[in-house]
């Protein structure tokens, strides 16, 4: 469903894909079932994860180029000759050191200039503070789970909020503001023979933003 999402927002298929990967961790604070601890994120799951997305990205479009970017925890050769063999472009960070940095002192300040950098870790801090992606309150494996996927789907919903708001103040509002000033806003819903209307005060701050949204999201 995630994928059918992001597949239908676009009208033409790209020319180029960026898959921005970044590990993240949601501590468990009990006995919660499959738990486990571990010192360093390992890359089998990355490599697992990279192969069916690229394979499903071009099942629905076969000519896109996908460029894989990350930093240097995934800068392993098993996932890089992957890459390789199957035709994904990559965008790799190296753990630094002193050798290596003398040998690029010519290049560091050009690639500082052109080379864009992510904010992959924002979205994933907001899923998980503003959306609840880190909940495990449950001792149940299942359940947990079940919460984060129903976090994924609240991300996809405030993405597009982004899209339609792009030209108000809440272009950049994180998930807790769009939530607090246009979600969780207090109505009168008055049914009627086939139709639901909604009546909201008169005080509320984001009146005009409110309204343009719910056109928008008003279904054809």
């Amino acid at each position: 469903m995630l994928l059918d999402q992001f597949v239908a927002r676009h009208k033409t298929p790209p020319k180029r894909l960026v898959l921005d990967f970044d590990a993240t961790d949601i501590p468990v604070y009990g006995e919660q079932e499959l738990r486990f601890f571990h010192g360093y994120y390992d890359s089998y799951c990355f490599w697992a994860i990279l192969a069916l997305l690229v394979k499903a990205l071009r099942q629905e479009w076969p000519k896109v180029k996908i460029v894989f970017r990350e930093d240097s925890g995934f800068c392993r050769h098993r996932i890089l000759d992957w890459c390789r063999r199957n035709n994904v472009k990559y965008i790799v960070g190296i753990a630094r050191n002193k050798r290596l940095e003398r040998k690029l002192s010519g290049y560091l300040e050009l690639a500082r200039r052109y080379c864009a950098r992510d904010d992959r870790e924002n979205p994933i801090k907001d899923q998980q503070v503003d959306l609840f992606a880190g909940r495990t309150s449950c001792h149940r494996w299942w359940p947990n789970q079940w919460r984060l996927l129903l976090s994924a789907l609240a991300w996809v919903l405030y993405e597009y909020l982004h899209e339609q708001l792009r030209d108000t103040k809440l272009a950049k509002a994180s998930a807790a503001t769009l939530r607090n000033r246009l979600i969780k806003v207090g109505a009168v819903a008055i049914k009627n023979t086939g139709r639901f209307r909604f009546l909201l005060p008169t005080s509320l701050p984001d009146r005009e933003i409110f309204h343009k949204l719910a056109t928008h999201l008003e279904p054809t």
